[in-house]
């Protein structure tokens, strides 16, 4: 057994940046010029082509099932939809049977409301223009300045609190009138725990802090001719608060959005006229969805709110927004929405189509939730202040042929069971794709380039299928898997990210197949276990594939070359094996090994890297066996505070290495890659004779 040791310290210099440091060449490769990429993206995908849309849902989800090769989704194909339809069918009946006893309140009831809006059915398929303006055309003479109005429980109802009449009964209510409240540093009229009876009219309130209207768990409250402009959250805000109305209120220009049901029933918004706001409905359950909302002008167009709606064809309409509630069969065609905080919101609905539609400057162009078959094909979205698409608590989703761009999250998937994201462009936004929380998905041919942090996230989610998409120029990943498990990426081209693929504290995901170039790390992991890096090429980024704090992963038949630091880095990660790797031809180090031990580094061809073959710093028990490791300019393999068995490898000549000193000197006399260790050992008799094919 021998052992070789050294006290040359020159060698330390270049284990300093495992990580990498900044490159001097920032120029990125137009991806036009790799025609092993040009290949991929344009060969044909016969298992992804058969697949139609989801409106031929069994089609599909027979194919899905195929294509997956995972009875695990067997559950999910299972699952009908009586158990909602009778729930929903038993709510629409109870909520039918049942008045809303306000006096200001127009009784109605939802069979009345679908007679009206489906009096004349070709009105779905035509548009329709609106030239009345909204024009904030304000006296303030007709006001009275008043502080902000703050009333906590029945008993505030006082003069001091901007109430000028009433006793708080159905036939006599407060009223609160003719105030104009501005400049506040929080909400200009807040309303919480009452039940009495009340009327805010008249009133104009702007430049307030908060929002103009605050409703917190209030009961039977109405707000009729307000103006409601410039504040930085709402206009009006109804939170966890039933039965109330809005009627004849101008909203304008809010920050956050125009009206706001959070969480509450039955409210009403009738004959309202918003300019660059709208409304937004969140809730938890159907019920918070069933509100009376008819007759309001958004941007100069029609909003438009469907309960229990099925069989309807909306094409080329005119709509400032749309709401459908409960809906089902419903084909949404060619509309164009902008200037509101939603473009349109699905709650509650099945087999919807959505095609040909424009959403620009909108706080989220669609948003759809507790939904199932949904397809989203061939929209845009522009400048989207929060989400271009958000899909929620859904199932059985396509997004196809999308263009999404200037938007903070692009498309968000969370909690949703079964998606395919296809031929998508997403650009220039905060975020690419994000999926949370969301299984069995397929994500292909999708192209996302400059976002600001990643192209795309799996974030708490399983069994989803990355594939030939485009990743270029992200300012933090391409790719990017945390905290997620039993997912495959291949056949990704990932160019000038700051990391090409990274996988975080995530396990069984394996990656195939990719080419991750330009990056300062090609592949990264971190505080990961069994996963399998396998095929893919790492080239010209700092490091090729860094492992950190990462344990029993393997790295297989990877081409690794041309990267500026390492090839291979492993640091505090241990039991990995590194196995039939190309780790040649110019990286600086090929394969780094730092505080790691455990780790079997066999059957690597470790050729002409420019200084190093494999580093070791501060290492133990790590098995270096049967690779070819020769021709490195300076080390076959250096070392400090290494142990480590280096036996049966071939050093690039029958005679062995050379040893101490560098492998241009014992080159000359016919030795191979020379081997150093400051402070330690190395084992390497026996060595191979020849090269190990």
């Amino acid at each position: 057994m021998k052992r070789i040791a050294s006290f040359s310290l020159a060698f330390l210099i270049i284990f300093v940046n495992v990580t990498g440091m900044e490159r001097n060449d920032d120029k990125a490769m137009d991806f036009e010029d790799y025609s092993l990429f040009n290949k991929i993206w344009n060969t044909t995908n016969k298992k992804f082509d058969k697949i139609k849309t989801l409106s031929e849902n069994d089609l599909f989800l027979k194919r899905y099932l195929r294509m997956l090769q995972n009875d695990s989704l067997n559950f999910i194909f299972n699952n009908s939809s009586k158990e909602f339809e009778k729930k929903f069918e038993a709510f629409y009946n109870s909520f039918n049977n049942e008045r809303l006893d306000m006096p200001w309140h127009n009784d109605f009831s939802v069979d009345e409301k679908l007679k009206e809006i489906y009096k004349d059915h070709e009105f779905y398929k035509n548009s329709r223009d609106y030239s009345s303006k909204i024009k904030l055309n304000i006296n303030l003479n007709n006001y009275t300045p008043h502080p902000p109005i703050y009333i906590n429980g029945n008993e505030d109802f006082t003069p001091e609190n901007g109430v000028v009449a009433g006793n708080g009964t159905k036939e006599n209510p407060y009223i609160i009138e003719g105030w104009e409240i501005s400049a506040s540093t929080a909400d200009g009229i807040r309303i919480e725990n009452t039940t009495a009876y009340f009327v805010i009219k008249n009133c104009y309130i702007h430049d307030n802090n908060g929002s103009a209207i605050y409703l917190f768990s209030v009961l039977n409250g109405c707000m009729l001719n307000n103006i409601c402009s410039a504040n930085a959250n709402y206009g009006i805000f109804v939170h966890f608060s039933h039965y109330n109305v809005i009627n004849k209120c101008s909203i304008s220009n809010n920050g956050i959005g125009g009206v706001c049901l959070y969480f509450s029933l039955s409210n009403s918004i009738h004959n309202c006229n918003f300019l660059n706001n709208g409304v937004f409905i969140w809730g938890s359950r159907l019920s918070h969805y069933i509100h009376n909302i008819r007759d309001n002008k958004i941007n100069d167009k029609e909003l438009f709110y469907i309960i229990n709606g099925s069989n309807i064809e909306l094409r080329n309409l005119s709509a400032g927004q749309l709401f459908l509630v409960g809906c089902n069969n419903v084909i949404i065609k060619n509309m164009v929405i902008n200037n509101v905080e939603i473009g349109i919101e699905i709650i509650f609905c099945k087999n919807i189509l959505l095609e040909g539609n424009s959403f620009l400057k909108i706080g989220i162009g669609i948003l759809i939730s507790r939904s199932k078959i949904i397809s989203i094909i061939n929209s845009s979205f522009s400048e989207n202040n929060l989400f271009g698409i958000y899909v929620g608590d859904s199932s059985k989703v396509e997004i196809n042929g999308c263009k999404i761009y200037r938007s903070y999250y692009s498309v968000t998937l969370g909690s949703v069971n079964i998606s395919i994201i296809k031929n998508c462009s997403l650009f220039n936004n905060y975020y690419g794709i994000l999926l949370y929380n969301t299984h069995d998905s397929i994500i292909t041919y999708c192209k996302m380039d400059s976002n600001n942090l990643f192209g795309l996230m799996l974030w708490y989610s399983r069994r989803s299928r990355i594939s030939y998409n485009l990743c270029l120029n992200n300012r933090i990943d391409g790719l990017s898997v945390y905290s997620s498990s039993n997912n495959t990426l291949e056949n990704n081209f990932c160019m000038n990210n700051f990391k090409g693929i990274a996988i975080r504290d995530a396990y069984y995901n394996v990656l195939l197949l990719n080419n991750c170039s330009e990056n300062r790390q090609g592949i990264l992991l971190t505080n990961t276990y069994l996963n399998i890096i396998v095929s893919n090429r790492c080239y010209r980024n700092d490091i090729g594939i860094y492992l950190y704090n990462s344990s029993n992963n393997s790295i297989e038949n990877n081409s690794i070359s041309r990267n500026s630091y390492n090839g291979i880095a492993l640091q505090k990660s241990h039991n990995n094996f590194i196995y039939k790797n190309n780790i040649s031809d110019y990286n600086c180090i090929g394969i780094v090994i730092e505080e790691s031990y455990g780790n079997k580094i066999i059957g690597n061809d470790i050729i002409n890297n420019e200084w190093i073959g494999i580093g070791l710093i501060k290492t133990r028990r790590n098995k270096i066996h049967y690779n070819n490791i020769y021709e490195n300019q300076i080390y076959g393999i250096g070392g400090f505070l290494c142990f480590d068995n280096a036996r049966y490898n071939y050093w690039g000549s029958w005679k062995g290495p050379g040893l101490f000193l560098n492998y241009k000197f014992w080159k000359k006399y016919g030795f191979g890659n020379s081997i150093i260790a400051w402070i330690g050992w190395i084992r390497y008799f026996p060595w191979k004779v020849e090269h190990l094919s």
